[in-house]
């Protein structure tokens, strides 16, 4: 029988081993990170309930620590516009408002209260809570914890983030987990799960059934039905939409379930299994063609020291690690749990596995480790804890390859979730996560390509027990040792000699630092220069400066720009700074044109005359006779001539009268 060595030991606080260790091992984690269960109610009770999470109802039953806890509430989000922007910022606010205002004063206190997220983060006193529970617009309420940036830490730790910022994620990379099984529905997993069996039969007699679907012992479902297959492929490729990122978040799992509901399994079941992925890797287009990589985060709890000697080697299961080994597949391996100082556990002993002990990620203070799965011995202390520094309960040997985060990782959880992680079970799927991330990079690699690797560029970290020291892995200065040279980036890189930054064949740059002859073409980089050539060493030269003329006759001057090469010029402004004349360039003709408009000369006097002149601009002539003032000729009329000749005639006749009378 072997017994599965990973999550079953939890470091806890030696005052309180056995209390906290149930908590880790049976108690649901922080729903924050994925996982809750809902209040009850009373039998008949109409009043709709918030979900309240695990880790919060824990504190609540216990009673508050202090008057105030910090809890998160999310607030229904259904009914709320889908896209981001005002809309759905003004709905989110209302609806924080509304349920703010029922809280009693003096009950709360905000914390954070976020934008376009229906929620916010509170102080409260457990009136407020309760409170909270009852409002029909609340759906979750739980503690607000800080657990979920731990597996960051251990991602960040051995350089996966670089790995990362660089494009490798592990994509296309198959890795078989063998473990408890995968929860096939879980949302970090199932885009990456693409092939499953199990072989489970622990029964001490034959024909009682065995642990896979139905109580077979073979199957195709790899159903999770204990948690750690779940928590350890969650650590490999988690894409991080409940718990962190994974380490390859891109790598593909084939989930192999070999240990049943207890923990537990044969290895007769591990040496079907491994032999069923050595035989299906080689069928073409099929599910597992091609695994590169195999996790195993078990053990069976011995400590060896030779691997020559059985179980390490001649057994049905050593044997079917070397034939992986020889066929091209890394094979990792837990290092085991249980403090040996002299010796590793089966099968990480096998001479072709990679096996892998633990260090802490980050300062956790004082951690203890319990002793067994019950929690109530104490196996060993570490005081204190620091990233890098040595796991107690890690076995080690000179038979140790190498050390990966080990404790604290918040990882996927069976049913949806997340979980606390801990123990060599961890370390294992990093390391094995870090090796699909190489392979992204060259999948040429050998298993021992990758255990050279994986040992070559992190720190040493002792072990003060045995005194003996082991590489801790850094896969981020592992892939940079090894992606493709980039030649024209001015970064000696592997397979460079010399780089002068240039980007185009012919730069004068070669990854022997056999430069082209004098003469050649080159680049200097310089887009306003045409025809540089080569000095015969690393230098570029620049050749004549480029002339650019856009062909168009009324764009203005064109210019160079260093970068971008010639610009178009802008088309300037035509004025002859005559007032009257219309200018234009005629692109057709190549000809500048002033076209007089005697109408653009008006000066609103209606006794002159307005011209345009194209050299002189506009002139001004006045009008003849134009605002004189004329008495029109009248002809006079016959009867009024008669009149007036017979008045005259009577006024000389009466003047000879009076004349005559000597008047």
């Amino acid at each position: 029988m072997v017994r599965r060595r990973g999550n079953a030991w939890f470091p806890v606080p030696a005052i309180l081993c056995l209390r906290i260790c149930i908590c880790i091992c049976i108690a649901p984690v922080d729903p924050a990170l994925g996982q809750s269960r809902p209040t009850e109610q009373p039998p008949g009770s109409a009043i709709r309930m918030a979900r309240i999470g695990s880790n919060l109802e824990r504190v609540l039953e216990q009673g508050l620590p202090s008057q105030w806890i910090a809890i998160g509430v999310a607030l229904g989000r259904d009914d709320l516009p889908a896209a981001s922007g005002k809309p759905r910022r003004a709905a989110v606010q209302a609806r924080q408002h509304r349920v703010l205002n029922s809280l009693a004063p003096g009950s709360f206190q905000l914390k954070r209260q976020y934008r376009s997220i229906s929620g916010f983060a509170l102080w409260v006193q457990r009136s407020a809570i309760d409170a909270l529970s009852r409002h029909a617009e609340v759906e979750f309420l739980y503690l607000d914890a800080k657990v979920q940036a731990v597996l960051s830490q251990g991602v960040s730790l051995v350089g996966g983030d670089t790995a990362h910022a660089l494009g490798y994620t592990g994509s296309g990379v198959k890795v078989a987990v063998l473990d408890t099984g995968i929860d096939s529905n879980h949302p970090d997993l199932v885009d990456d799960l693409v092939a499953q069996h199990c072989f489970c039969d622990t029964h001490p007699s034959p024909s009682r059934g065995g642990c896979c679907a139905g109580g077979r012992g073979e199957s195709t479902s790899a159903e999770d039905d204990e948690g750690h297959g779940t928590s350890v492929s969650g650590i490999i490729t988690s894409s991080g939409a409940v718990a962190a990122v994974g380490v390859a978040p891109d790598a593909e799992i084939v989930a192999v379930k070999v240990l049943g509901s207890t923990g537990s399994g044969d290895f007769s079941d591990i040496a079907a299994a491994l032999d069923w992925i050595l035989t299906e890797r080689e069928v073409i287009d099929g599910p597992v063609e091609d695994v590169r990589i195999v996790n195993m985060s078990l053990s069976d709890g011995g400590e060896y020291s030779n691997a020559s000697a059985s179980p390490c080697a001649g057994t049905n299961t050593a044997n079917a690690i070397v034939a992986l080994h020889a066929a091209g597949v890394a094979v990792f391996g837990a290092s085991g749990n249980d403090g040996h100082d002299n010796g590793i556990s089966f099968p990480a002993c096998v001479a072709q596995a990679i096996s892998v002990g633990g260090v802490y990620d980050a300062s956790l203070g004082s951690v203890s480790w319990c002793g067994n799965a019950s929690c109530t011995t104490t196996l060993c202390t570490d005081n204190p804890t620091a990233a890098d520094s040595f796991v107690c309960h890690s076995n080690s040997d000179e038979l140790l390859d190498l050390l990966a985060p080990n404790y604290r990782t918040v990882t996927s959880k069976i049913g949806g979730g997340s979980v606390v992680f801990g123990g060599t079970s961890a370390s294992s799927p990093y390391a094995a996560g870090e090796a699909a991330l190489l392979l992204d990079v060259d999948n040429t690699l050998t298993p021992e390509n990758i255990r050279t690797l994986l040992t070559s560029h992190g720190p040493q970290v002792t072990n003060s027990d045995n005194g003996l020291s082991f590489p801790r892995t850094n896969v981020g200065a592992a892939v940079e040792s090894i992606r493709p040279a980039s030649c024209g980036n001015l970064d000696i890189e592997s397979g460079e000699d010399c780089d002068d930054g240039n980007t185009l064949d012919g730069d004068c740059c070669s990854g022997s630092c056999l430069f082209e002859p004098f003469g050649s073409d080159c680049d200097d980089g310089d887009a306003c220069g045409e025809m540089d050539t080569c000095d015969g060493a690393s230098t570029c030269l620049s050749g004549s400066p480029l002339t650019c003329d856009d062909d168009l006759f009324c764009n203005g001057l064109e210019t160079c720009d260093s970068d971008l090469g010639c610009q178009g010029g802008t088309a300037p402004v035509i004025d002859d700074e005559i007032s009257c004349t219309e200018d234009s360039c005629d692109e057709a003709n190549d000809l500048i044109t002033h076209v007089a408009n005697d109408l653009l000369c008006d000066d609103e006097d209606l006794c002159t005359a307005e011209s345009c002149d194209e050299f002189l601009g506009c002139t001004s002539e006045p009008i003849e006779s134009c605002g004189v003032a004329a008495v029109p000729a009248v002809r006079p009329n016959g009867r009024v001539l008669l009149v007036l000749f017979m008045l005259a005639v009577a006024a000389a006749l009466l003047g000879s009268r009076r004349r005559a009378s000597g008047r």
